[in-house]
């Protein structure tokens, strides 16, 4: 797989992590806390494919998902 489908498939990936962040913000249950974990879990998989294949843009995407991280902890609180 190309560097390029690999930065594309993390950026879509981020995008449905901060989503599911954002609804378990919004709307705190173990469930939608558990579905950001889950996403989030695909997503550092996926930001991680992308870095293994180069490119500074997987570098910003790794920054991004540690922001969500962030973000989602404190839904954990």
């Amino acid at each position: 797989m190309s560097e390029q489908t690999k930065i594309s498939q993390a950026e879509n990936a981020l995008e449905a992590v901060q989503h599911a962040v954002d609804q378990a913000e919004s709307h705190p249950s173990d469930q939608k806390i558990e579905e950001a974990e889950r996403a989030m879990r695909h997503t550092q998989a996926s930001v991680q494919q992308a870095q293994d294949a180069g490119g500074d843009r997987a570098d910003q995407l790794q920054q991004q998902v540690r922001q969500e991280r962030a973000e989602l902890g404190g839904t954990n609180e």
